[in-house]
Formats: structure tokens, sequence, C-alpha cells
């Protein structure tokens, strides 16, 4: 396993706590000409390796949201390692109604398509290909905590349904932008999956961290919101 799976990526690359969660209803009530983004730099220890947007538009019954991964890795002249992840989602009712997501994992291409019906989510990709038996289906939506608090989670990048757990670890001082903010500290935890995500009061996505192959820290840092 690389150690960019350990990010489970959302696309995020998302998830919504059933039918309440808070990024649903701000985005439900917005101008449906209006959107909202989310800008990280990725590093490898203190090295930039790349970037993950996301880019919500709310809709007249949800919304879609986008997220773009791309990675390099190098080591001294040689690259070690390329990763890049596309993913569109589309939600109703704080579920997910259906998702199309493609990652070029170094060389190995993923694929993970999906939709809700009246039988569950129908889903295919490299872990899992069927029926999830659900009433509500979220991915790892990172950018919303409060979706995080569901026990299971589609993992855009495989298809994988995967089972989590979210903790509160405390409050924090953190730097964004060479500003010290207060923070929120949680740890979410599943199979193969370690990660630290800090949010300001307000609940909005700061920071991402998760120790990788050979103890190196994998970390994203908000560059606009």
């Amino acid at each position: 396993m690389s150690f960019i799976h350990r990010l489970r990526p959302v696309t995020i690359a998302g998830a919504m706590l059933a039918g309440s969660a808070a990024v649903f209803a701000e985005v439900a009530s917005m101008d449906p000409a209006d959107s909202r983004s989310w800008d990280f730099e990725v590093f490898l220890n203190d090295k930039p390796i790349g970037y993950h947007r996301f880019l919500v538009r709310p809709e007249a019954d949800g919304y879609t949201l986008q997220t773009e991964a791309e990675f390099e890795v190098t080591f001294l002249f040689f690259t070690a390692y390329r990763y890049r992840h596309e993913n569109v989602e589309r939600w109703r009712g704080g579920c997910l109604e259906s998702i199309e997501a493609r990652t070029d994992d170094n060389g190995q291409a993923l694929e993970v398509t999906g939709s809700r019906g009246m039988e569950g989510f129908s889903l295919a990709g490299q872990e899992a290909d069927g029926v999830i038996d659900a009433d509500c289906v979220r991915t790892f939506a990172y950018w919303d905590r409060s979706a995080l608090e569901d026990t299971r989670l589609l993992n855009s990048q495989t298809g994988e349904y995967q089972a989590v757990e979210l903790r509160p670890m405390g409050r924090e001082m953190i730097e964004i932008g060479g500003q010290a903010v207060p923070a929120q500290r949680y740890a979410l935890s599943g199979e193969g999956l370690a990660l630290d995500l800090w949010y300001s009061p307000e609940g909005d996505w700061l920071k991402l961290t998760s120790t990788v192959d050979n103890g190196r820290q994998l970390r994203y840092e908000l560059v606009q919101s």
C-alpha cells in the first residue's frame, strides 16, 4: 500500500451527518449562483509535493462537489511517485446521490462510479462491486467535520465502504497564513487510516496531517477558503 492510500482522498476525497449536516444546511441556503472552495497545499515533511482542491456548487435540491488532487514526490533528480485524483459527487438531502472518481496512483488506474437507487447505492470499484445496503451513503468529506461522525464512509479512490471513528483531541493554537488561530483537533481512524484534522471554532476545515511510510508526515495547509 502506498503512503498516499492512507489519505483516503475525498474525495474528499465527502460525508454528512444524516439529514442535518452543518455544511449541507449552509450550502442549501446559498444562492445557486454562489459556490465555496477549499484550496490546500500538500507537504511531505516540509517539502511541498502538490495540491488538493475542493469546490462546492449549490443546486436547487442539493449540491455538486468537485475535487482535484495532484502530488509528485521527487528524490534527487528522479520522480519517485506521482498521484492524481479527480472526483465529482452529487448530493441530495445530505446523502450521496452519485459519484464519478478517477485516480492515477503512480501508474495504476483506479475508477469508482456509483448512484443511489431504490435498492441502495449501486457501486463499482476496486474494493467493492455491488449494492451498499444503507439508507444514506457518505464519503470522506473532510471539509465537513460533522460528516466524519458517521460510522462508515465511502472511499472515493477504491470504493471501499469503511468503518471509521472520530475522536475529539482538544483545542490548540495552529498557524494559518502566518497567524496563530484557535482550532479544535480531531483524530479520524480506521483500518489502514490514521489522520489528525483541525477545524476553526466556526467549523471550517483548516489542516490535515497523517503519518505515512517511513514515519514521514503528510500535511495539508490551507491556502484559501
